[in-house]
């Protein structure tokens, strides 16, 4: 029986007629000495010469009982993609360049409605800064004028005082008399002002005429249109005492008040106007 070493092993494997593309036999070779790492490179090196779809797969499966990462290494740079297959990547990579670049137009997109709106902000800032100040400045024009005014018409007074007591130092000059006098002329002077105290401290009222009672000019004081309540009575009344204007305007208000009755209120009208003829 031969001795089932690595060596023995490997010599019999190469020495076979077994192909690289009879994966099944190195499969189940391999699985019935697991302990021969060999035979798990040897079946995935025919997977990867023939573009076996599990390649990856069993690649990723039994990495971990190949002794070196160099076999890996090896095994993977002959790995051939297809044709499918590098299509594929490559509508893959075209969709990814389509959507970065829609990506980078959106955020662009983005960036610009920003900026306008960072501007359109920025100048609703200056506006509402320049309308602040234009108020302030028009409330201080305001108060300054308002001052200049207040100061005029301070000026104005004191002025219009100084005026009034210059002309009272003025009458009051003139009518001192510095020329020398005898002592009866200064006796004279001083009744003279007496004289003059006295009229000015008696002072004359007139008392206001008042008139006797007069019933009827008090009652026609008393009777006005707005205090009395319109009705044929009153207009009666009126026309009684000779008060014909108050009459018929009493009569024309009923037209007014009273449609229904106008022809009446005018026919009374017309009866007073004949009594003025």
């Amino acid at each position: 029986m031969v001795e089932l070493d690595k060596k023995n092993i490997e010599q019999k494997l190469f020495s076979s007629d077994y192909k690289f593309e009879d994966s099944s036999v190195f499969k189940e070779l391999m699985n019935l000495y697991p302990w021969c790492s060999t035979f798990t490179v040897v079946y995935l090196k025919s997977l990867s010469l023939t573009n076996d779809m599990r390649f990856q797969k069993e690649l990723e499966k039994y990495a971990i009982q190949l002794n070196s990462r160099e076999i890996v290494y090896e095994l993977l740079n002959n790995l051939i993609p297809s044709t499918d297959t590098i299509e594929f990547i490559d509508e893959v990579d075209t969709n990814k360049s389509n959507t970065d670049s829609e990506n980078k137009n959106k955020e662009s997109q983005e960036a610009l409605s920003q900026t306008k709106a960072d501007d359109l902000n920025k100048d609703d800032d200056e506006l509402e800064k320049l309308i602040v100040s234009n108020v302030i400045s028009d409330n201080i024009v305001n108060e300054i004028e308002q001052t200049k005014a207040e100061s005029k018409k301070s000026d104005e007074i004191e002025v219009h005082a100084v005026s009034n007591s210059t002309d009272i130092l003025k009458d009051v000059k003139n009518d001192f008399d510095d020329s020398p006098k005898s002592f009866n002329d200064w006796l004279r002077q001083g009744e003279k002002d007496t004289d003059e105290q006295t009229e000015k401290e008696y002072l004359t009222f007139e008392k206001p005429k008042i008139n006797f009672f007069n019933p009827q000019s008090s009652a026609k004081k008393s009777i006005t249109k707005k205090n009395l309540p319109v009705s044929e009575t009153l207009a009666k009344v009126f026309e009684s005492q000779g008060n014909y204007p108050l009459a018929i305007s009493t009569y024309e208000q009923l037209i007014l008040i009273f449609p229904e009755k106008k022809i009446f209120f005018a026919d009374q009208i017309e009866k007073i106007k004949s009594k003025i003829i």
